[in-house]
């Protein structure tokens, strides 16, 4: 090598660390997470949740049982905790909502409270089809009625879980989080023949570890993946009368990509969870339930009055 080569491959060497240093620097100054406390969000979307489930009996033969489907166009309006929100059902999205006796009504929300997320389900379902020996038969008489919801608790500060739930913060550098959650549910099921009703009450406790991570591919593109997995315990009355009680064995799966920026963002939110209980009885119900959504939505600037309101409620109660 010549002189003129080696001189060049010194300072070439030299410089590689200085431009490591300054990358990271770079990224040094990027915060992890974003917060739009001072937007207005406008919001569209379509969402489709529902709560199926699995009557198995101990001969080893099971029953499908799933709701008629509703898709709903859901509108909304946001602000700091602040959600205003109203759904239609066109029929175009809708073709089973016309079944006889069918009626299904879905709410869905979460409240953050420093680290600690609060979901809440309720599911109000009438009229299932039910698959026996591969053909679906419509059951207009078949209810199932569930209330309830998880408290998870997120480790790290970094980790944005309303990044991917409720878009009022931006996730700008990959983080992950260790989130132990804590699963409760009640469920009513209600079958109406000709001459009786038949009811069960199902109870549902399940605590289990999980972690969640948001992969920021591009500065505004980023894609979410999470699961939560325990045990617990389950309580089953039977019209009343008799009690079984079972272990409970519930998994939850979440995800989505979303795309991010100071005024558009949408994407697609996805969470599906399984409570299987033990074959320890005649007959088992597991519950499959199930949340999907693509939206898009828009931020404009809050007005100044209302931030400051805000922001006097903010102190009052303590909240952030």
């Amino acid at each position: 090598m010549d002189l003129k080569g080696l001189m060049f491959s010194i300072c070439f060497t030299s410089l590689l660390p200085l431009n490591a240093q300054e990358t990271e620097s770079r990224s040094d100054t990027i915060p992890y997470r974003i917060a739009f406390s001072d937007k207005i969000t406008f919001r569209v979307g379509v969402q489709n949740a529902a709560n199926r489930f699995v009557l198995s009996a101990e001969d080893g033969t099971s029953v499908r049982y799933r709701p008629v489907n509703r898709n709903i166009v859901k509108i909304s309006t946001q602000f700091r905790a602040l959600d205003i929100s109203f759904g239609l059902t066109p029929a175009i999205l809708n073709p089973e909502r016309d079944r006889e006796n069918a009626r299904i009504r879905n709410m869905n929300f979460r409240v953050f409270l420093g680290r600690w997320m609060q979901t809440f389900d309720y599911y109000d379902q009438r009229g299932h089809f039910g698959e026996f020996d591969g053909d679906e038969v419509y059951l207009p008489d078949l209810e199932s009625r569930k209330i309830g919801g998880t408290t998870a608790y997120v480790f790290n500060r970094n980790f944005s879980f309303r990044a991917l739930i409720s878009q009022n913060e931006w996730q700008r550098r990959s983080a992950g989080s260790f989130v132990p959650r804590f699963v409760a549910y009640y469920t009513r099921y209600k079958l109406v023949l000709e001459n009786s009703v038949l009811r069960s009450h199902s109870y549902d406790l399940g605590l289990g570890p999980g972690y969640h991570y948001n992969w920021v591919l591009h500065p505004n593109i980023m894609v979410s993946a999470g699961n939560t997995t325990g045990i617990g315990i389950n309580f089953l009355e039977d019209d009343g009368n008799t009690t079984t009680t079972s272990f409970l064995w519930e998994t939850i799966f979440r995800g989505g990509i979303s795309y991010n920026s100071n005024r558009f963002f949408g994407g697609v939110d996805l969470s599906y969870a399984f409570l299987e209980h033990s074959r320890s009885r005649e007959v088992r119900v597991d519950d499959r339930i199930y949340f999907a959504q693509v939206y898009i939505g828009y931020r404009i600037q809050a007005p100044r009055k209302l931030i400051e309101a805000a922001e006097k409620v903010n102190r009052k109660f303590g909240l952030n």
